[in-house]
């Protein structure tokens, strides 16, 4: 055979078959092969776009992340006729670009031994992926609260468990000397606290069976609903502004952010959950809510009932099923 007449790879017909099973099935109706192809394929538009703004670019002094927040499910949020919390009253919404389209990237590109602001920074971090991620030498100080505090009832860390260490660390925090405090909720990351029909609770060594699997992965097989999704998407991040809420009433500061790592995608070009360096808006575009903290002098605690919290130190095994739980394995 002639050089003339070798095949060469069918690359527009690769193309067409991926764009028909992706309308027909979404991603999960290509081969595995395909799949990765077209996730690279995807990921390339994050060099020709923005590469987003690390939250040490702006000025403040206290900083929540709530993780995975898409910008319009928060702005649909605060400005609900529903919602009444008096850091909302006191703010305003914009949007920013992150540096990420999933947490475990964005730590790596957000913080470091070399990152002006770091080390100033006393962080209550509420995911798992900070033992992977994160050196404790780099902040003021490190506060893993997922370690010791992971409630194995829900498959996730609760939010007011984050608020009650948060309000603990914020007394170490000298404002005044240029300190700063960054508080990393789990939500509204699933799995979804009140909808355990969805978003299946999970014990830390039952991560990968295949009944309790990502709500993401549920969504794409058309298991549950978008609606339902949402709404135990929106539920969640309600959860997270109410200890939002608490927190800034122990707390005084004039320079409060509220934030997200992350968004997720709900079906865009065939994407669901969060997956790595993806460039488009349900990702990379989260809030930034500008509001300030007033220490009313109260300590009240959340009225929800919560498990017993995990006591022993987490084996690596353990690190992996959390990260399961999460939807990252």
């Amino acid at each position: 055979m002639n050089r003339s007449q070798r095949r060469l790879p069918d690359v527009g017909g690769f193309l067409r078959e991926t764009a028909t099973a992706i309308r027909r099935e979404g991603v999960a109706g290509l081969s595995v092969p395909a799949r990765a192809v077209y996730h690279k394929l995807l990921q390339q538009g994050s060099r020709i776009t923005s590469p987003g703004r690390s939250i040490y670019e702006k000025d403040w002094d206290v900083l929540v992340v709530l993780d995975a927040c898409r910008y319009d499910l928060f702005a649909a949020a605060v400005s609900s006729p529903d919602t009444d919390f008096a850091f909302v009253d006191r703010g305003s919404l914009t949007s920013t670009r992150s540096v990420e389209s999933a947490t475990r990237r964005w730590m790596r590109r957000t913080f470091g031994p070399g990152v002006e602001g770091v080390e100033q920074t006393h962080y209550v971090v509420g995911s798992p992926w900070s033992s992977l991620q994160l050196d404790e030498s780099w902040f003021a100080s490190l506060d893993s609260v997922w370690q010791d505090a992971w409630d194995d009832d829900h498959g996730t860390l609760l939010p007011e468990t984050v608020t009650d260490r948060a309000l603990a660390a914020s007394r170490e925090v000298d404002f005044d000397a240029g300190e700063r405090l960054l508080v990393h909720y789990m939500q509204p990351h699933c799995p979804f606290i009140d909808s355990p029909d969805i978003a299946t609770p999970k014990a830390a060594d039952g991560f990968t069976d295949a009944a309790e699997r990502d709500v993401w992965t549920r969504l794409q097989a058309g298991e549950v609903s978008l609606d339902e999704v949402r709404d135990g998407y929106r539920a969640n991040l309600d959860l997270a502004l109410a200890e939002a809420e608490r927190l800034l009433h122990g707390i005084d500061s004039e320079r409060v952010i509220i934030t997200s790592d992350h968004g997720n995608a709900t079906g865009e070009y065939g994407l669901y959950g969060h997956p790595e360096s993806m460039p488009f808006d349900c990702l990379r575009e989260v809030p930034w809510f500008e509001t300030t903290a007033t220490d009313t002098g109260e300590r009240p605690s959340s009225g929800r009932v919560r498990s017993d919290p995990t006591s022993e130190e987490p084996t690596d095994n353990d690190i992996e099923a959390r990260l399961r739980a999460l939807g990252y394995r």
